[in-house]
């Protein structure tokens, strides 16, 4: 087993609070690392998350994005910056976590977190 104690998230609204609060935060270059198999809310938290944080600046704010294909065991990584910020945001969506994941979040100080599908019960019309 791996080292790491990495939370787990369920829930539509904790997986989008977890990556607007990755977004908002005030540190220097962060990394959020979001663990999961496909279908797990990864694309949908990060998206939402993102729509958040531009609603956060208001009028003034605009928001740098470099989407990038990363390939093998990481889907996609998503690096984001404020106009007039030096603070990179980057996250980073992982389909299988293995001990050279878990070196780069430890290197790179990165939050780490694994998302799962929950048992939400959906709108019926």
């Amino acid at each position: 087993m791996y080292s790491m104690n990495i939370p787990v998230y369920s829930t539509k609204m904790e997986k989008v609070n977890v990556v607007a609060k990755h977004l908002m935060g005030n540190t220097y270059g962060e990394w959020l690392f979001l663990v999961g198999s496909g279908g797990n809310g990864k694309t949908m938290a990060t998206y939402e998350g993102i729509e958040l944080w531009k609603k956060s600046l208001g009028d003034d704010g605009e928001i740098m994005s470099v989407p990038l294909y990363a390939g093998g065991s990481a889907g996609n990584k998503i690096m984001l910056m404020k106009k007039g910020s030096h603070t990179v945001k980057t996250i980073v969506h992982v389909y299988k976590w293995s001990p050279e994941w878990e070196f780069m979040a430890k290197e790179w100080n990165a939050t780490v977190v694994e998302f799962e599908r929950g048992n939400e019960p959906t709108a019926m019309c």
